[in-house]
Parts: C-alpha cells; structure tokens; sequence
C-alpha cells in the first residue's frame, strides 16, 4: 500500500479517527490491525514471516529481561532475528561470491526480499538491545511488542524508532491535539512536494543514465552524481517527512531523520544529519559496544570502518554497497586524522573560519564529496563507477557540450521548471537552518496562510492525480532496502 495512493488516503483517515476513538485500553489493538492490513495489503506472501519475528522479538525480550544469562541469550537473539533478513537479503550475492572465488556453480534462488525487513529487523535489535543494557524493562504486553515492530508508517523504510521512546507511546491515550495535525498535515504536504517535484522530476535522468551508464563519460559522469545526489536525498526525505507526519496524526512522536545534510562543513556532520535514526542506531548498538573512541585512535578508526562496512552491507548485497560504504567511512577518517594540521594551516595563514565564504567553500566541498561516493551507491558494477570517477577526473570539456545533458534535461519548459523548482528547495533548506517554516507561516495573516494551503494542495493534486496518477514516478528508493 503505497503511502501515495488512493486507498492509502482512505485507510489512514479510518485509522486516525479510530485511534482518537478508543480508550487507551484498545488503542494499541487499532494501531495493530491497521498495520497488519497494511504490510498484510502491501506483501501478503511475507506477512506470516513478520509476525514470527515479531514473536521471537517479544519471547528474547522476556528471555534477556527475566533469566541469568542475558548476554548468551542477547546474542542468540540478535542471531535468530537476523537469520530471515541474511537469508532473503544477502544468500544469492553469497552465492555470487562463492562462485566467482571458488570457481563453482551454485544455483542461485528466487527469492523476493520481505517489505522493510532491513528496517523491522533493526527495531526488533533496538528492543531486545535496549532490554539488554537495561535501558527499559520488558514489555509484558506482546499486542504492543508487535505494534511497535510493525507500525505502519514506518514499516516499509522507516525512521528506524527506539524502543525506550515508542513503546510509551502506544500504552497511553491518544490526544487530539489541533498543532500537531497541522504539523502532521504540513511534514505530509512538504514531503509530497519534494517526491513530485524534485525527485519524480529528477529520475527519468538519473534512470536514463544508469540504464546506459557505459555511454557516458567526463561531465556526464558530473552531472549524474549530482542529479543522484538530489534525488536520494529529496526521495528518501520525502518519504521520511511523510512518515513522521502520519505518526504526528497518530499522536505519535517520531525523530526527525534528516536534517538539510547538504549543508554540512564536514563529512562527520553530514553523517550527524543524514538518515539519523539509522546512524543512532549504529552508534547504539554498534559502535559503542565495539568501544567506540574509548580506546585510543587507532581502534576508533578501526570501529568506523566496521560500522560504515555494516551500513554498506545492509543497504543491499553487492561489492558496490560495501565499496560506499568504505569510501565514506575513509572521508572521516582522514577528515578525524588532518583535523588539528588542517587548524594549524589555518591559523598560520589567518584564515577566518566563520566567514561565509569559507563555511561556503566546506559545504560545496562536502556536497562534492558525498556526491562521487552516490556513484558507487548508485551503479550496480563496481568496475564502472571507478572508470566514472576516472572519467570525471581527466575532464574531457567536449563532453560539457555535446548536447548529452541538455538531451536529458528535455525541453526548455523542463528545464526551467526544474532550475526553478531546485532553486526553491535550496533557498527552503537554508531558510529551515535558521527558523521553522510553519514559525514563519504561523506570522502570516490568515489570507496569505489559507491561500498558500490551497495553492499547495492543489499543486499536489495536480501532480498526484494527473502526472503520477497515485504511485509517482519512481516509487521510493529506500523500498528497495
């Protein structure tokens, strides 16, 4: 059930005027049923597999929380709980492995990978993990254990949701409360304006492109990154600010997930920006548990590697999700290592660090960045983004204007629409550093607000009803995960 259809409309406004129906008692059953129809709607061949870890979650919950040996019985369970997810995710690119090293031909399985198995199978670790280090109690009740493994807003690509901070949440009475449903309604309305105007507009090129990305070279190569970057990062936001607006309608608390990452001085801050929940989580129950940078420099090096390996791995099975993830994991490490020599450089030569230029000069620098490892994350062949990046580097200034990009751009209309639209959203990103826009909204006269809401609902009409006709262009990126 796509969050952007029709019958996805009707089912969440069912399910928010049930939820501020019922007492506390039923409410977590309401929000229960209403995700099992959902996952049950959206993937009925896998539903049944779900619900078996959501019980094995409850049952190690109750296990680590009530016996003696809670560290056998916590691995165990991380083990078990992870067990479909390796199978259906990661068995053909292992047999893809073995096959190419060990010369054999094992057979390779058809298998259709669960819906937000990746994501429900993190929740599942952040419960039992958090019961482990004895950061909550066990919940006694298994309707609220699954509730919150299958909640449907994020089920199928998150925000990844703490355990300590969600469960509260579903054992208590839903409040109406008239600002946030208008936060929720303005997190939905914003996120749809990014999936329709910027990201369905983006991904005919960026689609184009990868299905021929042998044809490319030089600035081609350019323009792709950073059409790819904007892309992921307006699709996957999109997705994320809908997400949290439905929960806001639930009366439900979500954490933010992104926040404007392309601003970032430093790859360090924009992994403090980028996907949050996901990056907590790793700090939570991986890079902290490794030691993290208690240990001296060079096993705090050692645990990022590790913990960016992992984040590559569970974007998906292939030597180029790992290589992404290698790449960002280096980018920090040597940002950590030249930290105090790149200060001295400054100070030597009076370089002011606060002007606006200079913070200019580290944003672009970053954007560029993140952008070159997008290739890797983008392209299925390893072997290709390396001859990309090769490519980019020797700067063949024919390929600028061979009239490649322009083709791909489409019409001047397009291409307008698009400069302008873009345009916008990076005024937007710079504006929301400084000062909410519903704070700025809420300043404004009542004409000017009331008209802006049905200029925008319109405009999501249009491009819902008559472009995309309900699914958009593209689906969401992070279904895939």
């Amino acid at each position: 059930m796509n969050f952007i259809s029709e019958i996805f409309v009707l089912f969440l406004i069912i399910t928010v005027f049930l939820n501020y129906l019922v007492s506390a008692k039923y409410r977590k059953y309401v929000l229960l049923i209403s995700s099992i129809i959902f996952y049950a709607y959206s993937s009925t061949m896998n539903f049944f597999l779900v619900v078996v870890i959501s019980l094995l979650t409850y049952l190690f919950g109750y296990l680590i929380d009530t016996k003696s040996n809670k560290k056998v019985l916590y691995c165990m369970g991380i083990i078990i709980i992870l067990s479909p997810l390796i199978f259906f995710k990661y068995t053909n690119f292992l047999f893809e492995m073995v096959n190419r090293f060990l010369v054999c031909q094992l057979n390779y399985i058809d298998l259709i990978v669960p819906l937000g198995i990746s994501f429900l199978t993190f929740q599942s670790i952040s419960y039992i993990g958090d019961i482990y280090y004895g950061k909550i109690k066990h919940e006694r009740s298994i309707t609220t254990v699954c509730t919150y493994i299958i909640f449907f807003p994020n089920v199928s690509s998150g925000p990844i949701q703490k355990a300590r901070t969600f469960l509260p949440q579903i054992n208590r009475q839903a409040v109406y409360d008239y600002k946030n449903i208008k936060h929720g309604l303005y997190l939905i309305a914003f996120g749809c304006l990014q999936k329709f105007c910027i990201s369905d507009l983006l991904y005919p090129i960026v689609n184009q492109m990868i299905s021929n990305f042998k044809s490319y070279s030089g600035f081609h190569y350019l323009f792709f990154a950073s059409c790819y970057a904007l892309y992921i990062y307006s699709n996957f936001n999109s997705y994320s600010d809908i997400a949290i607006g439905i929960a806001e309608l639930l009366d439900i608390k979500f954490g933010i997930n992104f926040r404007r990452p392309y601003l970032s001085s430093s790859i360090k801050e924009f992994w403090q920006r980028w996907h949050i929940s996901l990056n907590e989580w790793f700090v939570d129950y991986i890079y902290i548990p490794l030691g993290g940078s208690r240990n001296g420099k060079l096993k705090k090096y050692v645990n990022i590697m590790i913990v960016f390996l992992i984040s590559g791995i569970w974007h998906g099975a292939g030597i180029h999700f790992i290589a992404w993830g290698g790449i960002n994991a280096i980018y920090q490490i040597i940002g950590d290592i030249t930290h105090d020599f790149r200060n001295r450089i400054y100070n030597r030569f009076d370089i002011n660090q606060n002007t606006i230029g200079f913070r200019t000069l580290q944003k672009i620098t970053v954007f560029i960045l993140i952008s070159f490892s997008w290739i890797f994350f983008a392209i299925p062949s390893f072997t290709l983004s390396l001859q990309a990046i090769k490519s980019i580097f020797m700067l063949d200034i024919s390929t600028l204007f061979d009239g490649v990009i322009l083709g791909l751009l489409g019409t001047n209309e397009n291409i307008i629409f698009m400069f302008i639209v873009i345009i916008s959203f990076a005024v937007i990103q710079i504006i929301r550093e400084k000062k909410s826009l519903m704070t700025i909204l809420e300043k404004e006269s009542s004409l000017i607000r009331y008209t802006l809401y049905v200029f925008v609902t319109v405009v999501i009409f249009i491009f819902w009803s008559s472009s995309f006709q309900g699914s958009g262009n593209g689906g969401f990126v992070y279904f895939d995960f």
